[in-house]
């Protein structure tokens, strides 16, 4: 039913230029993406997703706070999207932002231990549960909130507006509903 995009944005703290440059690349097609998840809080356990959206999508996630409160991953409430997905709410896209327990973070953040090492695997895998829930949710339910078709992506934001096709990284698979059958052969190669 719906195409999961993972985009890498880089530069942040310095200006937004990779949430900029896919704001602009894909200006035209903002209009079909039905949401917005950032997940920028460190690889702690998930208290949950603060949303900026309608009132609709506030409701179609009702179910879905309960859900994830089922399994102690948080609720869903209002709150803060993200500052590399911010540059897609002027266009009317809902934001969603992975909020997690924040006590470690700034022991952490652009320090010399901030690498993967650091982070905890099963809280990594409970953050991972989270998005799975979420995102699952919102193909289920994205007629609600959205009448527009996703459209069919064929290739990842590049990071950084200078990318070339040599350097980009390889293009993603997509997750999609269980019903749609993977293209045959699924070949990956470095050239893609």
């Amino acid at each position: 039913r719906r195409t999961i995009r993972c985009v890498l944005f880089m530069n942040e703290e310095n200006g937004l230029a990779g949430a900029r440059t896919y704001a602009a690349v894909h200006h035209e097609a903002l209009a079909h993406h039905v949401l917005a998840i950032e997940t920028d809080s460190g690889g702690f356990p998930p208290r949950g997703f603060g949303i900026v959206g309608s009132s609709a999508l506030a409701d179609v996630l009702k179910p879905v706070s309960e859900t994830l409160a089922a399994f102690d991953l948080g609720d869903v409430k209002p709150g803060h999207g993200g500052a590399d997905i911010s540059t897609l709410g002027p266009a009317g896209v809902p934001l969603l932002g992975l909020r997690t327990a924040g006590d470690r973070y700034f022991d952490l953040h652009h320090t010399d231990k901030d690498t993967l090492a650091a982070v905890h695997p099963r809280e990594l895998a409970l953050g991972a549960a989270a998005l799975a829930i979420e995102a699952w949710s919102m193909g289920v339910a994205a007629e609600v909130i959205s009448d527009a078709a996703a459209p069919d992506i064929a290739f990842v934001a590049r990071l950084g507006a200078a990318a070339e096709a040599q350097s980009a990284p390889p293009r993603p698979f997509y997750l999609k509903a269980p019903d749609v059958k993977p293209p045959e052969p699924a070949v990956v190669s470095a050239d893609q």
